[in-house]
């Protein structure tokens, strides 16, 4: 059985071969959001220079209640693991988006963000 770092290891290679993969994601980690203002303390920020965008099937549009703009964004899960909670920004390309769901696979070697424009 493969371990979590070849696991890791396989997802960056396949990623990193992939024509598609040239975005950039920013994950920003932020504390003590003032209701107000909005904003907040950033604890941590992570950038991931090689991730996979790509949309929804017909069918997870239909089954899952998925917006026209949605898309998907998939990259090898990043050395810090950042914690995915309601604190969380997320930047597509320099473009700030919504978190909808996150989803990480049974090795832990990739995260894939559902995410829709702000």
């Amino acid at each position: 059985m493969a371990t979590n770092a070849q696991w890791l290891a396989t997802a960056n290679r396949m990623l990193n071969a992939s024509p598609q993969t040239n975005n950039t994601i920013v994950l920003t980690e932020i504390s003590g959001i003032d209701p107000i203002t909005n904003a907040g303390t950033v604890i941590a920020t992570d950038t991931i220079d090689r991730a996979l965008i790509t949309g929804f099937t017909n069918f997870e549009r239909s089954n899952d209640g998925v917006g026209l703009t949605d898309r998907k964004v998939l990259f090898a899960n990043n050395p810090r693991n950042t914690t995915m909670s309601n604190s969380l920004s997320c930047t597509v390309n320099g473009v700030e988006v919504n978190i909808v769901n996150v989803e990480t696979d049974p090795a832990n070697a990739t995260i894939e963000l559902h995410v829709s424009d702000k």
